[in-house]
């Protein structure tokens, strides 16, 4: 990401902008450089996710279809060095038996959202079951519309395999019962 806009190589180009309900977060913004998105809260940044281009085929008025460029959420690529670290911790701990394995699949919740590449990044290809949940509902609307995070509520989920998201203090969430009894790990990325 450093690179990219060291090099210059991509224009940057504002694909949301909007107050948050929490003085703290101030302005929320995200950036596109690039391939990079970039989640700001008064021009500091939170987050970034990475989509790769994919091609995708698009019929036309007549039926006829053409060729079409489009891009789509790298669930694979974590921008963050901290953020990766975190992951790769968590992943060797589920792997080596740190993190009981008892449960039919492992329970984590995160604490914090921001663009959503740990989480997505921990479900996807570690295979936990994640519980997020985030105190800004405009960052929930950014993954959700903007990043196109695959989240869903807490009302809507299935079992296993999904991120669930749920707006909430998470020190409240966590007292309220309604957070999972049977967490495996805790990830904390959030810094209100």
């Amino acid at each position: 990401y450093y690179a990219c806009i060291r090099e210059s190589c991509h224009d940057q180009e504002a694909l949301f902008a909007e107050q948050s309900s929490l003085p703290d977060h101030g302005q929320v913004e995200v950036l596109k450089h690039g391939p990079w998105r970039v989640l700001t809260f008064n021009g500091v940044e939170q987050g970034m996710s990475y989509f790769r281009p994919v091609d995708k085929k698009l019929g036309d008025m007549s039926g006829q279809v053409t060729g079409c460029r489009a891009e789509r959420l790298d669930t694979g690529v974590i921008g963050f060095e901290y953020l990766r670290m975190m992951g790769i911790l968590v992943a060797i701990s589920c792997r080596h038996g740190q993190v009981s394995s008892s449960q039919a699949q492992t329970r984590c919740l995160c604490v914090g959202l921001g663009t959503g590449s740990l989480p997505a990044w921990l479900s996807q290809h570690v295979g936990l079951e994640l519980h997020v949940v985030e105190l800004d509902p405009l960052v929930i609307q950014i993954a959700k519309e903007v990043l196109h995070v695959p989240l869903v509520d807490k009302e809507t989920a299935g079992p296993g395999g999904q991120l669930v998201c749920v707006q909430a203090d998470a020190a409240s969430y966590m007292r309220s019962g309604q957070c999972p009894s049977n967490l495996s790990c805790l990830v904390l990325d959030a810094y209100d």
